[in-house]
């Protein structure tokens, strides 16, 4: 399948000559950023998505903050004692603490907000399944008393992957983990302006004026002061990535988050224009566990010996900077296990159809959920669907918004009742350092993440991972994961692609990794 057609080389370059004009010259109070795709679930703990992840970090804050070498720092917390025995953990929260609606925080929401978190994220059901009690001292203390000793707490306090530890009003945060809250009130740099959201389109912020930054520390991913120089903060979903650049080129504009790698050329070489760096980011394939074909564990293995992933990341990275050789890791845990045997590309078509009907395929509708709006998974989707009807599937490509998608992967009724069998995303490299960040590679079944893949023997090894101390035999356990990862197939790593962002040069103090709006400001 070719290329996204309408970037193709010269075109692009002609198209961005011609573009609409907007008006320029933004007050200097305002911010206007264009997100990768648009925000639809507001609540952090409810969803995962890309944008309701950056939405919870400008709201809401977290106990503990990853620094530029992802090691934990305390954030809301002024520090922690640890007894000697590591068994219990009394963190005490910073002066000046303030939620949205003028009342202080509390270490009573600090507990129910944890205990929310917990039951979502995989990283906290890990701790807490370690917890014997999480309580409040007083109101600026709390003390996680545990089972057995666990020097991760912190960062897993901390953790900038979906999803965060955010914390909200205990009001709120006893609301029904598996339902979003219906009121946005953290205590972050940021309110949110609730009459102002028109979902698909806009989304406003305010700057908190009781917000207190930390007095000391550099900023990191999600550490550090949080200093915030604008009044108003605009997200102006812009699907199309033409009439994007042009807002940007004119001024209209400030700073646009997932650029296409092709505009990137046009832009090089003009004053007004600075490319933002930031961090890479993965894509991958996710199949749904509970319903056929994917629940067959052979069809699994036989769409992975077809994935093409050169071709797919060539479509999603195009010129720009990608690699199609990850595995399951990015960090220190990195390791090639299995990798060239397990991705094949296999063009042998004939027998695959041969195979996938010996395996007990018959034919079900393989229904692909597909982001249009979010170009790198939309080019995504289409070279793997080229290769899906290759093999004798029958794909099932639904053209949707990616709000609906994220809503709709959520769903665990079979294809036939609204459900799916795939979708194409990127997530953050950061999400794929080790056992304890990555959960796409968990396998808990409908404990985990959209999929629901079930396999004890990862389980078994992850747990292996979080009770060793030993960097080598924690290294040996995440080999050892990857390879059953390939026989069980929670997920399909495809490649990594660097995505650095699009901003007016008059813009500086952006810190790395994921888009931040603290620190931001205008010369």
């Amino acid at each position: 399948m070719k290329r996204r057609t309408f970037l193709q080389g010269s075109l692009a370059a002609s198209a961005a000559a011609s573009l609409p004009r907007f008006a320029v010259a933004q007050p200097a109070s305002v911010l206007k950023f264009i997100p990768g795709a648009s925000l639809a679930i507001l609540d952090p703990i409810a969803n995962t998505s890309a944008p309701t992840r950056l939405h919870g970090f400008m709201v809401y804050d977290t106990l503990y903050g990853l620094d530029s070498n992802f090691a934990p720092q305390p954030q809301m917390a002024e520090g922690h004692e640890v007894s000697a025995d590591g068994l219990d953990w009394t963190i005490k929260l910073r002066d000046g603490l303030f939620f949205h609606d003028g009342e202080p925080v509390r270490a009573k929401d600090v507990v129910a907000s944890l205990n929310r978190w917990s039951k979502r994220d995989t990283f906290g059901k890990t701790l807490f399944s370690r917890t014997n009690e999480l309580l409040a001292v007083d109101d600026k203390t709390v003390r996680f008393r545990l089972k057995r000793p666990f020097a991760l707490l912190p960062a897993a306090l901390g953790k900038v992957g979906s999803n965060i530890a955010v914390i909200m009003p205990e009001r709120l945060a006893l609301t029904d983990p598996s339902k979003a809250v219906t009121e946005v009130i953290g205590s972050g740099p940021f309110s949110f302006v609730a009459k102002d959201y028109s979902p698909g389109a806009l989304v406003a912020y305010e700057k908190f004026k009781k917000y207190t930054p930390r007095a000391s520390g550099e900023v990191g991913f999600s550490s550090g002061p949080k200093t915030v120089h604008f009044d108003r903060v605009e997200w102006h979903v812009i699907p199309d990535g033409s009439t994007a650049l042009a807002a940007i080129q004119s001024g209209e504009m400030d700073w646009w988050e997932s650029p296409l790698p092709d505009f990137l050329p046009i832009v090089q070489g003009n004053p007004s224009m600075k490319i933002v760096p930031a961090g890479g980011q993965v894509m991958f394939l996710r199949l749904n566990h509970l319903y056929p074909p994917f629940n067959n564990p052979e069809i699994r293995r036989i769409l992975l010996s077809c994935i093409d992933r050169k071709s797919i990341m060539q479509a999603v990275g195009g010129g720009g900077e990608w690699r199609d050789d990850i595995g399951l890791y990015l960090g220190s845990m990195k390791t090639d296990a299995g990798i060239k045997e397990a991705f094949r590309g296999r063009t042998d078509f004939d027998n695959v159809k041969s195979e996938l009907a010996a395996a007990g395929y018959k034919g079900e509708r393989m229904v692909m959920l597909v982001g249009t709006d979010t170009p790198r998974n939309l080019a995504a989707s289409q070279v793997a669907e080229s290769t899906f009807k290759k093999m004798g599937l029958n794909v099932d490509f639904q053209s949707l918004d990616w709000g609906t998608v994220s809503q709709r992967r959520a769903s665990m009724e079979p294809p036939e009742k609204g459900g799916w069998a795939c979708f194409f995303v990127g997530a953050d490299s950061e999400y794929f350092l080790d056992p304890a960040t990555n959960f796409l590679a968990r396998a808990n079944g409908r404990d985990g993440w959209f999929g629901w893949p079930d396999s004890s023997r990862i389980e078994q090894l992850t747990e292996e991972w979080f009770n060793s101390t030993d960097v080598a035999a924690q290294k040996e356990i995440a080999s050892q994961i990857q390879l059953q990862a390939w026989k069980d197939i929670p997920y399909v790593p495809i490649g990594e692609v660097q995505a650095p962002g699009l901003a007016r040069s008059n813009l500086q103090g952006f810190a790395p990794g994921f888009a931040k709006f603290w620190g931001v400001k205008r010369t």
